[in-house]
């Protein structure tokens, strides 16, 4: 505790920023095929066919790319990369998600999915790595822990709600969840891209500090 508390800015911004743009990235996850159903008529087996396919092919290339973009970077000497390529994905994933509450074909809506779904996978690989360079390596674990405890809390389990909230209470209609993905997402990734960018600084220090301990020991 005493640990994360010295890093609090560093670890909040990032831990917090990270969770809400997880619920995005979650609420396009658990109603992505039901997007497809209701505003396009798929099938359940189609949608779970369509869906599922984007998902493995564009999900893994973009935690792939996420990945190398951030390595690469962070080869470079830019010691804050791994939050700046989530900072990055999330406003790229925007107008996609966005795109979603005005689609009327649904190989635009399929697109759409597309894009939101490359760049939502960014973070999968690089966020739990960012605390890792910031953390020694016998606490790793616990920091590790606590990351994935919000990041399921908050991300898991209140980023698909709000979406249905959206759809049941704002737009009052069924059809309407590509509006209310879109919404969604219009709300939460500026508050979460806020919470990012005001830590990097911080963050770039925190991995400085480490690395510095770690050669020094």
């Amino acid at each position: 505790f005493r640990f994360v508390s010295e890093r609090r800015r560093a670890m909040g911004c990032h831990i917090i920023g990270v969770a809400i743009f997880i619920m995005v990235v979650f609420g396009i996850n658990i109603w992505g095929p039901t997007y497809l159903i209701r505003t396009f008529g798929f099938s359940p087996a189609d949608a779970g066919l369509s869906f599922g396919s984007i998902m493995m092919v564009l999900g893994t290339a973009g935690l792939l790319a996420g990945g190398a973009i951030a390595d690469a970077w962070f080869a470079r000497g830019r010691k804050n990369a791994y939050p700046t390529v989530i900072l990055i994905s999330g406003l790229c994933m925007l107008p996609f998600v966005l795109g979603l509450g005005w689609a009327t074909e649904a190989n635009l809506g399929l697109i759409c999915l597309g894009g939101a779904t490359f760049f939502s996978a960014f973070q999968g690989g690089i966020a739990a790595g960012t605390l890792q360079l910031m953390t020694p390596g016998p606490m790793r674990a616990q920091v590790a822990a606590l990351y994935f405890l919000l990041a399921n809390l908050i991300g898991i389990g209140l980023g698909p709600t709000v979406v249905a909230l959206l759809t049941d209470f704002v737009f009052a209609d069924d059809a309407a969840i590509g509006q209310s993905l879109a919404l969604s997402a219009a709300l939460l990734i500026p508050i979460a891209s806020a919470l990012i960018w005001a830590g990097l600084p911080a963050i770039g220090e925190a991995i400085q500090r480490n690395m510095a301990e770690e050669i020094t020991s």
